[in-house]
């Protein structure tokens, strides 16, 4: 691995590169789990049932969330997969990186498929990663409310979606959850 070397003020050598790609290597095995009033023992207590305790390399509360940093990305990805049950609650967990997220769909009538929306999605460059979910009325739980929700995971290229898209003539806001 080719580094920079660069001398500060006291003479000292630094690999920049090598610091660097650590650094986005750390941010692609990190994730971000909405924090329910949980202390440190229930998150790493709920990850090391599931990936085990050796596979944990930090845990910070920031900001109403908790960003643990693993040791793999594959442990990463299935925590992203699944979410993770702390005490009795399921927990959505979502990467740092924001390349894998979960997005809602506003407005979507009835009659406009699940595929539709997921070849629109696919014509931005994103994969579907989960089914499809529908939101219902409480009152009416039979009834759909226009809201759908999925996981997709965003190219390489891109930061997010457009604030809205049109299919079927119908205008579509989107929206990535946190």
């Amino acid at each position: 691995m080719s580094s920079t070397k660069v001398r500060n003020d006291s003479g000292d050598t630094q690999r920049l590169d090598a610091a660097a790609n650590k650094s986005k290597l750390l941010k692609e095995n990190s994730v971000r789990i909405m924090d329910i009033e949980f202390n440190a023992r229930d998150v790493i207590s709920a990850i090391s049932d599931d990936i085990g305790k050796g596979n944990i390399l930090g845990c910070v509360k920031t900001a109403g969330q908790w960003i643990v940093t693993l040791k793999n990305a594959d442990d990463a990805e299935l925590l992203q997969q699944t979410g993770l049950q702390i005490g009795n609650d399921m927990c959505t967990v979502m990467g740092v990186s924001r390349s894998v997220l979960t997005v809602s769909l506003f407005n979507v009538p009835t009659y406009v498929s699940d595929a539709e929306l997921s070849d629109k999605l696919m014509e931005y460059g994103c994969r579907i990663l989960s089914p499809w979910t529908r939101k219902y009325y409480c009152e009416f739980p039979a009834i759909e409310n226009g809201t759908r929700f999925v996981r997709i995971e965003l190219p390489s290229n891109a930061k997010s979606l457009p604030y809205a898209i049109v299919i079927n003539g119908n205008h579509l806001r989107t929206k990535p959850c946190l």
